[in-house]
């Protein structure tokens, strides 16, 4: 019970720091988006890891592959945990697709909280997928945790293989982030729905001319 409070306030607090973080760039965004970039940039090179740290933020959010290169070199140099895993999602969005591999170790670090608030921002919880069997149990919860907020159908059929787990950490976590997919995909907005459904029919026609010789 104490755990689970002390991450849920970290959590909040990380959330809260993240908002301030995006809502100065969102004050920025009249400007030019690779001015932005290139201000960020050198906030990693200061002496301050929150600033460093939010500069890689603001990276990621722009996603801008001019900077690639920059950013894999204060990789390199960085000491501070924390900011080498912004640093890691700024790359990823950036499109280096291996660094999701470190992100995703550090969901059994102390920087779970900061991971799983990455996570939950890609825009499709299949790439971690192939990490739920392979990973520790620490890990499979906290990805868990990623799957509730941003889960799918696809995801609630491989979760669902975790709510009887012999590790109560596990389930439970799997139980949660089913409960919560089930319930947010209920509440799809109808016009999402009806894509789905029509799509269905139009697979369900389209299927015996498929099977003709």
């Amino acid at each position: 019970m104490v755990k689970t409070f002390v991450i849920t306030l970290n959590l909040c607090l990380f959330l809260c720091a993240s908002v301030f973080a995006q809502g100065q760039t969102e004050t920025q965004s009249s400007s030019d988006p690779q001015a932005i970039a290139g201000e960020a940039a050198k906030d990693l090179a200061n002496r301050n890891p929150l600033i460093r740290q939010q500069g890689a933020e603001v990276l990621a959010k722009l996603a801008d592959p001019g900077q690639l290169t920059i950013t894999e070199g204060y990789r390199l140099q960085e000491k501070n945990a924390r900011v080498r895993l912004a640093l890691d999602w700024a790359l990823y969005r950036m499109g280096k697709n291996e660094s999701l591999f470190s992100m995703v170790r550090d969901l059994d670090t102390e920087r779970q909280v900061q991971a799983i608030v990455y996570l939950s921002q890609l825009e499709s919880p299949e790439p971690l997928y192939k990490f739920v069997d392979r990973g520790r149990p620490t890990t499979q919860a906290a990805l868990f945790e990623v799957f509730a907020r941003i889960g799918d159908d696809q995801t609630l059929t491989l979760v669902s293989r975790f709510v009887d787990a012999s590790i109560p950490e596990v389930a439970k976590a799997a139980r949660l982030a089913q409960d919560q997919i089930t319930l947010r995909l209920l509440h799809r907005p109808a016009d999402v729905k009806g894509r789905q459904r029509r799509t269905g029919d139009s697979n369900a026609e389209q299927s015996p001319t498929e099977q003709s010789p």
